[in-house]
């Protein structure tokens, strides 16, 4: 008898059931795919993998400015 993760191995290429996919990041570069039970940003109904995803994604947009303090 064959150990389970090496018989899934040997039959889908992965030892353990894959996580099932949630959504993806919102970012246009990014696109990660986010699973169930991750943990995730989220601003105006659109998922984002990382607060830098959604900052970079409200920069490129106009909807936010990156500013020198002082100048």
């Amino acid at each position: 008898m064959m150990h389970p993760a090496i018989e899934r191995t040997m039959m889908t290429g992965y030892p353990y059931p894959e996580p099932a996919v949630f959504d993806r990041c919102a970012n246009d570069k990014c696109k990660e795919e986010i699973h169930y039970k991750d943990e995730f940003v989220e601003h105006a109904g659109h998922p984002y993998c990382c607060k830098e995803c959604l900052v970079e994604q409200m920069l490129e947009e106009g909807n936010a400015s990156l500013v020198v303090a002082g100048e």
